[in-house]
């Protein structure tokens, strides 16, 4: 659920982006964008489109002092573990949260066998949560940067007041 949140949050972005650049088809054209590709061509054709400057650099940059790991695997490249996240939410919902062949042989220190039910490392759901919480607040502020949005913090508990 965490990795679908993160990409309808991408997709409004974008929306919001075309929308105040007076796009036609602002809904087609986001849709676009955001399927068929991976994240690298994604954020690569975001920026390339909205001009938001999001550049690989700035994704190590933001992430350099997090270390990541993905199922006992280190991620040093921030787009690489969103791709790792992606295809591990795909592999949950599509193949009944079992392990295959690529899985096992891509991380072999998860302890997995092919048709074991996928568990993942204790810590590993929480570091999905921070980068994901991180990447989300780096493409904010770079959204709003670009647009002149504002950025307002609401805490929890008045969102509905």
């Amino acid at each position: 659920m965490l990795y679908g949140s993160f990409e309808t949050f991408v997709t409004e972005l974008v929306i919001d982006g075309l929308t105040t650049q007076n796009e036609a088809n602002v809904f087609d054209n986001a849709l676009r964008l955001m399927v068929l590709r991976r994240w690298q061509g994604k954020m690569d054709l975001m920026d390339h489109r909205l001009e938001v400057g999001l550049g690989r650099r700035q994704f190590v940059r933001w992430f350099k002092d997090i270390d990541m790991g993905f199922l006992g695997v280190p991620c040093p490249d921030p787009l690489d573990f969103l791709e790792k996240a992606s295809d591990l939410r795909h592999r949950l919902v599509h193949y009944s949260g079992k392990a295959d062949s690529k899985l096992v042989d891509d991380y072999p220190q998860a302890g997995l066998t092919v048709g074991q039910n996928i568990t993942l490392p204790l810590e590993q759901p929480f570091d999905i949560q921070v980068f994901f919480a991180d990447l989300s607040d780096l493409l904010d502020e770079t959204f709003a940067s670009k647009f002149g949005w504002s950025r307002t913090s609401v805490a929890p508990d008045k969102l509905l007041e």
